[in-house]
């Protein structure tokens, strides 16, 4: 058996609580409607729709078009009659949209792949500072127990074959316009890292060095590849998986499905079976190909006139007051403040927002 996938608690990092060989909840909306890494739910282009969809989901509400019609299935109770307006109102565009995610089409790959609108963010904002570590998102998992290197490198190695977008680098043709380019599949494993002559308190401040350095470093949207991994050993039998991706390439929702298919290959390396994954019907570059073809004409003008009415009368600039004032340079540099809430007040604050449609 593999080694036990647990999160790594100094680093301060948003990290992964998981066990290696166990799934993660509320992944059937990305495996059933686009399979591959950077799901479509990034990208659904009314924020509204999107919130609404994502709320639905975060309440295990599933929805699915059949024969033309909107079905639903919910959780006793977790439809409120806000949401139900909603839907009512809200049919046909979600019909369209669900109907539309399910017909994505293979794109050719003897011509260039454009990028879909929020890869197109990212770039630009990279133009505008290609040394920011704003949108490189790192996570460390911690493997307890025996650990096979060779059967992690091959695992490593299958994933970034099964999904285009990790080796995926961005390139400018000849008019300037950004595109996707998918290069051959390659071991992301690129350091190998032995803290197990440092003491215990000496590994913690050498590990937040080196998540610190992970994070820091730059990307090349050209030459990629934008996946870096590294291995940190601890003890014979206690090891940290260090991953750091550029956020042009993934995101959050993204690195649960990476790691549960890690798990999956993994596991069967170690037992010498083929993976058992089945094969991917689309890449997330014919998802960007179809977003591209879609959003134009009718389609692009409803959205457009529906943001101007949203956003008619609003105020020019947004006056929050702020207890210092802001830098002239943008620093990135946050920090967070948890705080257990009771039961009974986190009951109060879900129906709340149930009752004002919010999340």
């Amino acid at each position: 058996s593999g080694p036990n996938l647990k999160v790594w608690t100094p680093t301060r990092l948003n990290l992964m609580a998981v066990t290696l060989g166990v799934g993660t909840r509320n992944e059937k909306f990305l495996e059933r409607k686009i399979s591959p890494l950077l799901p479509i739910r990034a990208d659904t282009i009314m924020k509204s729709l999107n919130t609404l969809l994502s709320e639905l989901n975060n309440l295990h509400i599933k929805l699915w078009v059949e024969e033309g019609k909107l079905h639903c299935q919910s959780p006793k109770g977790s439809l409120t009659t806000d949401l139900r307006r909603q839907l009512t109102e809200r049919k046909a565009e979600i019909i369209q949209l669900l109907q539309r995610q399910e017909s994505i089409p293979r794109r050719s790959r003897d011509t260039s792949l454009p990028l879909s609108f929020a890869q197109q963010r990212f770039w630009f904002l990279n133009q505008l500072e290609a040394t920011s570590a704003a949108y490189h998102l790192t996570n460390v998992w911690r493997l307890n127990g025996p650990f096979n290197r060779a059967a992690l490198e091959a695992s490593l190695t299958d994933i970034v074959q099964r999904h285009e977008s990790l080796r995926t680098t961005i390139l400018q043709s000849s008019d300037g316009i950004p595109c996707q380019v998918v290069q051959p599949a390659f071991n992301p494993l690129n350091d190998f890292i032995d803290l197990q002559t440092y003491s215990a308190a000496e590994q913690n401040i050498k590990l937040e060095q080196l998540a610190d350095q992970a994070l820091a470093r730059p990307f090349n949207l050209e030459t990629g590849p934008l996946l870096r991994v590294s291995l940190i050993q601890l003890s014979p039998e206690d090891h940290l998986l260090m991953i750091t991706l550029h956020h042009i390439i993934t995101d959050g929702w993204s690195l649960r499905i990476f790691i549960r298919e890690l798990s999956i290959i993994y596991q069967a390396w170690l037992q010498g079976k083929p993976s058992p994954l089945p094969a991917l019907s689309i890449q997330y570059g014919d998802y960007a190909a179809w977003q591209r073809q879609w959003l134009q004409g009718e389609v692009l003008q409803q959205q457009v006139d529906y943001w101007h009415q949203q956003l008619a009368g609003v105020p020019a600039l947004l006056e929050l007051p702020t207890d210092k004032p802001r830098p002239a340079q943008q620093s990135y540099h946050g920090a967070h403040y948890s705080q257990r809430l009771s039961p009974t007040l986190t009951a109060a604050i879900t129906t709340l927002s149930h009752q004002h449609g919010v999340t």
